[in-house]
């Protein structure tokens, strides 16, 4: 961020006043919310189509084992129409979670989020699963002071895959998002320019997995390769008393590529309703781009003005905890919880509840 004169950071801390480079910095912090998005995405999916809430520690391990049934005595239970041990060729599953989380990045804005995700797939064969889900996720951006924000409505789809043999698992997805941004940037008291604005995102995400149980425990570990791509329009502000004081910010695009090496593990209990799986797993991210960049823009009345956007931290840890609850005639219920640890001043934490069916 640009260098602004003592009387501009004095009065942007009291909450009276963001400059326009401020607001663009404040507002390009949209991977921080897309990495909260993500999350939640993983954990929906996740649970959907694994043997439980450890699926989404790997993303989306998917094992056709469990889907149409539910382990009671060491042996499947299964449909009519299913194989002996394994998920039944042709069945057709869906499924509904609410997702939500809130987070910061310190000293400079706090976000919340929340909204759906659901989706329907079909077993291919024992071995391989292929589905497609739909999300709508609103995230509330808050300046530091109360000096502006933004609301922000995601809306998307995703094609995800999985294929597991034996002990491994391969599984990937492709989501496009489309998403609405209605900002707000505090000038002085009574006085808030605004501005609408839009942007695309992709995020592909491919994993290998490998499980093996011990002492009644399945641990394993799993590696990933994640691709987030945020291309943020052009906007111009409107509202402010002297009209001069609204901005115009260029267009401008984040890429973020990341590997994931961790493991999962997960514990089944057996009990007269059913089995309950609660999970743990643990991750080191690297992020290999997301590289320090020049964004641009000015004011109505004439000024140009520029920010430079630091790189961020390149290691950090994703963590995170759930259970799944797998009852009869194939429905599922489950609760996962995720958290980013060590990504520089960010901390996110993303939940998600729901369950999962079959038709």
């Amino acid at each position: 961020m640009g260098t602004l004169p003592d009387w501009v950071t004095i009065a942007q801390a009291q909450g009276y006043y963001l400059a326009p480079e401020s607001a663009q910095a404040l507002n390009a912090n949209v991977l921080t919310t897309a990495l909260a998005n993500t999350s939640a995405t993983r954990m929906a999916i996740g649970s959907r189509t694994n043997r439980g809430s450890n699926a989404q520690a790997g993303g989306f391990r998917i094992e056709g084992v469990r889907i149409g049934g539910v382990d009671l005595d060491g042996t499947y239970f299964v449909d009519e129409d299913s194989a002996a041990g394994g998920a039944a060729t042709g069945q057709l599953g869906g499924f509904l979670t609410a997702v939500g989380g809130f987070g910061e990045q310190e000293g400079q804005l706090d976000f919340s989020n929340g909204g759906l995700i659901g989706g329907v797939d079909y077993q291919f064969s024992e071995a391989m699963l292929g589905g497609l889900s739909i999300n709508w996720v609103n995230t509330n951006t808050t300046f530091v002071g109360n000096s502006g924000g933004s609301d922000r409505d995601t809306y998307g789809a995703t094609l995800y895959t999985s294929y597991s043999k034996n002990l491994l698992t391969v599984d990937g997805l492709f989501n496009y998002s489309f998403s609405d941004y209605n900002m707000t940037r505090s000038i002085g008291p009574g006085d808030v320019a605004t501005g609408l604005n839009n942007s695309d995102e992709i995020f592909l995400s491919a994993g290998v997995s490998y499980e093996c149980e011990m002492a009644g425990w399945k641990i394993g570990p799993a590696v990933r390769l994640d691709l987030i791509k945020v291309w943020m329009d052009a906007y111009t502000e409107t509202g402010a008393i002297d009209s001069d004081n609204n901005a115009t910010y260029d267009a401008f695009d984040i890429t973020s590529l990341t590997t994931d090496i961790g493991a999962e593990a997960s514990y089944e209990i057996k009990t007269e309703s059913g089995v309950i799986t609660p999970s743990i797993h643990g991750y080191w991210v690297h992020e290999f781009k997301n590289d320090s960049q020049a964004l641009f823009g000015s004011t109505i009345g004439g000024g140009a003005f520029s920010t430079i956007l630091g790189s961020p931290d390149r290691d950090y840890m994703r963590l995170g905890v759930g259970a799944t609850m797998e009852l009869q005639q194939g429905l599922q219920i489950y609760v996962d919880y995720e958290a980013l640890l060590g990504f520089q001043g960010v901390n996110s934490n993303q939940f998600a509840v729901g369950g999962r069916f079959e038709f």
